[in-house]
């Protein structure tokens, strides 16, 4: 076996993985609207991926514990070094799949769902800042390399007809249900809630009288029109992923529309 420019970046990436799963052995312990396993389930709710996530890591005989996001990354981090030593080996069969599985892995489980969920802990809890925020940093760099999603590439044969990164366009259309899910835009925290409503709400998302007041329809609106003003910033700093934030910037805008 040879060391290799690829199997030295491959190696490199898969130290960068194994990093985001230490951080968030800490991350995942606060108590969080959504705090359910998976990358997914983490910003909307009645997911469970994790069937998926098991058929993927079988055809490497790698086995998950349970599916979040620590677990995930390790997976990843076991891909890339999988693909480091098929380079130094000069298997490049195995090498392309490896990197190839990884990058799917990151584009279809990872990097859209749980960027949202860290940019927003970072906001939203004090404690988890500089992890949170380190974090989604490494994830959007990974995202670059790999360009999981560029803003620039169009959708023609990538998506089904009338739908986005994350689904189908549009949906869900009642407000309750777009505030508690990403695919309203934003990932919702019942803290953050709570604090633009001065109401106490269920654990699991309020009710639909809560969005009866003018007043907090609109404080809501606000707050949508401010998050995709955020993700439209981001698509311009990330280009690899900014197929990403662009469509949460349309889904911001939309639930924004709604509330008002």
């Amino acid at each position: 076996m040879h060391t290799t420019p690829a199997a030295d970046t491959a190696a490199a990436e898969s130290a960068t993985w194994a990093n985001i799963a230490v951080r968030w052995s800490a991350e995942s312990n606060f108590d969080v609207w959504q705090d359910l396993p998976g990358a997914e389930a983490l910003v909307i709710p009645d997911v469970d991926v994790r069937d998926d996530l098991e058929r993927r890591a079988r055809r490497w005989g790698y086995r998950l514990a349970d599916g979040d996001l620590g677990d995930v990354a390790m997976f990843a981090a076991a891909l890339a070094r999988a693909e480091a030593d098929a380079w130094a080996a000069d298997d490049g069969v195995l090498a392309t799949q490896a990197y190839e599985d990884r990058r799917f892995l990151a584009a279809d489980r990872i990097v859209p769902w749980a960027v949202p969920w860290l940019l927003a802990a970072s906001r939203c809890f004090p404690d988890l800042r500089t992890d949170a925020s380190e974090t989604a940093a490494a994830l959007l760099r990974i995202g670059e390399q790999h360009r999981l999603a560029p803003s620039l590439a169009g959708n023609e044969g990538l998506r089904l007809p009338g739908h986005d990164g994350y689904g189908p366009a549009g949906q869900p259309g009642e407000l309750t249900d777009r505030i508690c899910s990403l695919w309203g835009g934003l990932v919702v925290f019942r803290r953050s809630l709570i604090s633009i409503s001065g109401e106490e709400i269920g654990a699991r998302r309020p009710e639909a009288r809560w969005f009866t007041d003018v007043e907090l329809r609109g404080n809501i609106a606000t707050w949508y029109e401010i998050g995709a003003a955020r993700w439209r910033c981001l698509a311009e700093q990330h280009p690899g992923t900014g197929a990403y934030w662009l469509d949460l910037a349309r889904r911001a805008s939309e639930t924004a529309e709604i509330a008002k």
